[in-house]
């Protein structure tokens, strides 16, 4: 399971030290975040965890709003 996250971190030039030290609120990560939940069937606690961004609930609002936010941009 380690594998999938790791894969976007490569392909972002990111190192694993950048996840822990990022805000929870970093968009790259709330962007990796929703598409391992649409890609995958992770829990959100999983995802929440391995990508630090505190709580699977508030990151379950995070990503709500988010798509929220882009459903209203495209009409």
């Amino acid at each position: 399971m380690n594998e999938i996250p790791a894969s976007f971190l490569r392909r972002l030039g990111w190192k694993e030290v950048r996840l822990e030290q990022g805000f929870k609120s970093d968009p790259v990560k709330l962007a990796i975040a929703a598409r391992l939940r649409r890609e995958t069937t992770l829990p959100l606690k999983w995802i929440a965890g391995r990508l630090h961004l505190g709580s699977w609930k508030s990151l379950n609002a995070k990503l709500h709003r988010s798509v929220k936010s882009h459903s209203n941009t495209r009409k």
